[in-house]
Formats: C-alpha cells, structure tokens, sequence
C-alpha cells in the first residue's frame, strides 16, 4: 500500500470514528437534558400536590407516596418517593398498633363511661387517618351553624351573629329557642378534622360576644349528623 492510499485509509478512520464519538456524545447530552426536563416537569406536577404529602392524614399520605413511587419516570425522584413511602409507613403502622391497642383497653370492665367515651373518640379519630373515606359532594357544600338560645330576649343579638356568620361564608339555617344551655357560650364541632372551620367562625365572632371552642366525641364517622355541621349554644347571661 502506497503513502497516499494510507493517508486516505487514516483520513477516513478519523473522519469515522471523530463523527461516531461525536454522535455518541450528542446523544448522552440529550438523554441527559430529556432526563432533566422529565424531572423539570415531574417535579412541577407534583408540587400541585405537595400540600397533601405534607398535611393530610397519614393514610392519604401513604396512598399518595404509593403512587408516585411507582409511577414517577425519573429514577432519581422515584428513590426519593420510596425513602419517603418508608418514613409514612413507618408512622401508619404505629397509628396502627396504637389503635389495635385503644380497642383492647376500650373493652376492660374496669374503665369508667367517660374513659370509654375518650377512647371510642380517639379510636375513630385513628380510624378515620388510616382509612380516610372519599369527599362526598355534600363536602362541597357551606358549612353549617345551628344557633341555640336560650330566651326570646336573646333573639335579636343572636340573629345579628347570624348576619355575621352568613357574610363569612357560612350558612345559617335558623335560631332555636330551648329552656336550658351550658353555663358558658360554646361552639361546638363533631369531628376532629373540621376544627379549622370552626375556629374561622369563631374568629368571624370576635369582639361581638364570648364563645368557647368545645369537642364533641362520638360523631367521627357518624351518619347522623352531615359534614361540617356546627352548633353554637349561648349561656343564659350570653349577651350581658
């Protein structure tokens, strides 16, 4: 083989392999930068959600961490979501166990009626974290405040809380007269979850008269009484 046909023969293995690594190196680049816009919007899609991995019930939580565990694309985030799923199972077990040990304690004849009452609430309280129902429609719905007093005298501050409560978004169905009452105003919620709601009202009261937040055991899971159902009892010398 002659000089010249050489230099052709190692100009072309040059030209050759220089385009082949370049297109290798290309390649890796985009798969890398697809990769990363994956990530990019990935992370954007779940930061929509990011109020529910941090402030839901753990069984939400734990549903939530499930999902995006098995379905995240990017290798790196989905590691991250099985650390996470780890650290809410880690704490649904142990709502667990501290449920299945309330209903033992629940069923000794040597606890009062009070004690019982505690812990079926508590019980249900745990239920509902583990096993949280789907939002129904009437969910939707505005929460609801039943005015209780306890005269006719009342009658004209009570319907100015009405207006109050009805301008903060709340619904107001009527004013119901009864002969007896707590000794001190109380607004009263029925299921842990809604307390928020009724602290709103009771901020939306503010200034205008004296009411206690109270907690009413028992109605967790309910079907008596609807969701974000409310109830504000007045005291005899309420409005004094």
């Amino acid at each position: 083989m002659d000089i010249d046909k050489l230099k052709e023969w190692l100009g072309f293995w040059k030209f050759f392999l220089g385009t082949f690594i370049l297109g290798c190196a290309t390649f890796l680049v985009n798969q890398d930068i697809q990769n990363r816009e994956i990530e990019i919007k990935e992370q954007d899609q779940i930061a929509k959600y990011i109020e529910h991995a941090i402030h839901e019930d753990v069984g939400i939580r734990l549903r939530f961490a499930q999902y995006f565990r098995n379905v995240t694309r990017s290798e790196v985030l989905r590691e991250r979501w099985n650390d996470y799923l780890i650290i809410v199972q880690g704490e649904y077990d142990e709502k667990k166990k501290e449920k299945e040990l309330l209903l033992v304690k629940s069923q000794e004849k040597s606890i009062t009626g009070q004690e019982k009452d505690a812990l079926q609430a508590r019980i249900e309280e745990l239920e509902l974290a583990l096993n949280p129902k789907p939002i129904k429609k009437d969910m939707l719905l505005p929460s609801r405040i039943y005015l209780h007093i306890q005269s006719e005298k009342q009658k004209e501050k009570a319907v100015e809380i009405s207006r109050l409560l009805k301008n903060g978004g709340f619904s107001v169905p009527g004013i119901q007269i009864l002969s007896k009452g707590p000794n001190t105003s109380e607004l009263r919620y029925f299921r842990k979850r809604e307390e928020e709601y009724a602290k709103t009202a009771l901020e939306l009261l503010q200034g205008f008269v004296e009411i206690e937040l109270a907690y009413v055991p028992g109605y967790e899971s309910s079907t008596k009484i609807r969701d974000r159902h409310f109830e504000i009892w007045f005291s005899n010398d309420a409005f004094l």
